[in-house]
């Protein structure tokens, strides 16, 4: 059964309970839905200082290639959420803070491929968004572009990583 403690804490050997939906992008503003049976959280983000999406397909490329432990930041104004993603042996545990520095309000664990695939998945549904694509997108809809070409290096790496051995 799929149960979570106290702290929002779900642990499970498959990604399928998680829901990872990025709004559309607006005036420099998106929502990022991420829910799980028993809990949601919704951050409004901005895209300013940081560039979080392009951040986000590298620590995930990172992951991919075996790096422990990587964090994203998502600016709030002027607080930040974190991500944080801890690599324990196939799994990845993925902690959703929703302020820097305070308790995880919501933690997942499953196998590494499968949550890359899954947030992979999310941010190309993001990118297929027909405001990435208007005149002057990183004036009105966000101040950088979508990192189209980084989330296709990653998905290579992902094809790699699930058919190991093929060319």
């Amino acid at each position: 059964m799929f149960m979570a403690d106290d702290a929002g804490r779900f642990s499970q050997k498959t990604i399928d309970k998680m829901h990872l939906q990025f709004g559309t992008p607006k005036y420099g503003w998106m929502e990022i839905q991420l829910s799980s049976p028993d809990k949601e959280i919704m951050l409004n983000v901005s895209d300013v200082p940081c560039d979080s999406l392009n951040s986000l397909v590298k620590v995930l490329t990172k992951l991919l290639e075996g790096s422990t432990e990587e964090v994203v930041e998502w600016s709030l104004e002027p607080e930040y959420a974190a991500w944080t993603f801890k690599r324990k042996d196939n799994d990845i545990e993925l902690s959703v803070s929703c302020r820097v520095g305070s308790n995880p309000d919501l933690v997942f664990q499953c196998e590494a491929v499968n949550m890359i695939q899954r947030i992979s998945q999310s941010l190309r549904e993001l990118g297929a968004d027909p405001v990435w694509k208007e005149d002057d997108a990183s004036l009105r809809i966000w101040s950088w572009d979508f990192p189209s070409i980084l989330l296709e290096l990653l998905e290579q790496k992902l094809t790699n990583a699930e058919s190991p051995g093929q060319p």
